[in-house]
């Protein structure tokens, strides 16, 4: 499916005509906040049990242990420099059933961290309507997952691992000019390929507002996901949820 829609972006743009030269480098810093419900699924070693977590909006703000996230873009003429900083730690606890229905309890905690980087080609370039670029990078993850089981009260036993790990990934970003101070932006990637995890892919909506000469403000929706798998270490998650940011342009 995601090869497809590269296909059809690069058909369309091969029928594009050239766009005139545009000026130096332009740069622009995105801080923003990002609020999802997460879904994850956790085998920290070959033995442990699995442990599943899902928490809505409201669990995430009140689970949250930290939260910081940044993205920006660089661009001279038609080549795209992109670059985006998440990190998030989330705990939550309940129970594990086990063998004849018995139940212990456990407490689980997330901590992620993600940069991309990406480079890319502006394919279709028109100025009062639609700009898209083709890009290609990496995404660099850390994650670390922790689990503390609690044995009917006697024993507790704490298990954790931290993993690092590549993700070659391609991406095309849309910004599509709505009005004189309206755009939407629309960014897609995918990759893994089994080079870091067996997948990771993302999708991101905005509706763009330019508030002052230099300064907008965007609303939107993120979706991001992995699945990793090393040995008898497994991680899955899911993130999905609205999104504030401030965009600085000079």
């Amino acid at each position: 499916m995601i090869a497809r829609t590269f296909a059809t972006l690069l058909a369309v743009a091969a029928t594009a005509l050239p766009a005139r030269a545009d000026e130096g480098w332009r740069f622009q810093i995105t801080p923003y906040a990002w609020v999802p419900a997460v879904s994850t699924s956790l085998k920290p070693a070959s033995w442990a049990p699995t442990i599943h977590t899902k928490m809505t909006e409201r669990d995430v703000l009140k689970d949250l242990n930290g939260a910081f996230f940044l993205t920006g873009t660089a661009r001279y003429k038609r080549l795209v420099l992109l670059a985006d900083l998440t990190w998030a730690s989330l705990s939550d606890s309940g129970s594990i059933t086990l063998a004849n229905n018995l139940q212990i309890g456990a407490k689980a905690k997330l901590t992620q961290m993600s940069f991309t980087l990406a480079a890319g080609y502006t394919v279709i370039r028109r100025p009062t309507w639609l700009t898209v670029d083709v890009l290609a990078g990496v995404r660099v993850w850390r994650i670390r997952g922790e689990l503390d089981v609690n044995f009917f009260g006697l024993v507790d036993y704490d298990v954790g691992t931290t993993r690092w790990w590549a993700d070659p990934i391609i991406g095309v970003r849309a910004h599509v000019y709505l009005a004189r101070r309206w755009t939407i932006i629309a960014y897609a990637d995918g990759g893994g390929f089994g080079a870091g995890s067996d997948s990771t892919w993302q999708v991101v909506g905005t509706l763009n507002f330019q508030a002052l000469k230099k300064l907008y403000i965007s609303v939107g929706y993120r979706h991001m996901s992995a699945r990793y798998r090393d040995g008898g270490i497994r991680l899955d998650f899911d993130m999905s949820g609205p999104l504030i940011g401030f965009t600085w342009r000079f």
